[in-house]
C-alpha cells in the first residue's frame, strides 16, 4: 500500500486515502442501481462494500470491504472515534442532523443510528 494517494486531477494526499476516497465508487454504483429500480443490489453495496479495501492497522489487506453500513455502524460495536474525521462519516452525519448541530453533535444523537436511519 502506497503512502500516498494521487489523483487524476493532480492532486496528492499526504498519506493514503485509496480505500476511503472508494467508497465514492459504491455511492456511484448504489445511485445507478437505484436509477434502474434495482434496490437489492444497491442495499449489498450499501451492507458489503464493492470497491473500498480495508486494511489493519499494519497496512494489511483485510478480506472484508469497508462499506458504507459498517461506517454507520462503527466497526464490531467499537465507538466511532475512528471516524470522526472521516468525510464520508461527517457527510452522512451532517444529513440526518438538525440545522445547527456540530459534528460532535450529530454523531452522538445519531452515530448509532446512522444505518437504521438508512435502511429502514
Amino acid at each position: 500500500m502506497s503512502s500516498t494517494t494521487t489523483f487524476d486531477v493532480g492532486i496528492t494526499t499526504l498519506t493514503n486515502v485509496d480505500a476511503i476516497s472508494s467508497i465514492a465508487y459504491d455511492i456511484r454504483d448504489m445511485a445507478d442501481h437505484l436509477q434502474r429500480n434495482e434496490f437489492l443490489d444497491a442495499r449489498r453495496i450499501y451492507e458489503d462494500g464493492k470497491h473500498s479495501k480495508k486494511y489493519d492497522i499494519y497496512g494489511n489487506e483485510e478480506d472484508e470491504l469497508l462499506s458504507l453500513q459498517r461506517m454507520a455502524k462503527g466497526w464490531k460495536g467499537e465507538t466511532f472515534d475512528q471516524f470522526n474525521e472521516d468525510p464520508s462519516f461527517m457527510f452522512q452525519m451532517l444529513g440526518i442532523a438538525d440545522r445547527g448541530d456540530s459534528v460532535e453533535d450529530a454523531i452522538a444523537k445519531y452515530g448509532w443510528d446512522a444505518d437504521s436511519y438508512i435502511t429502514e
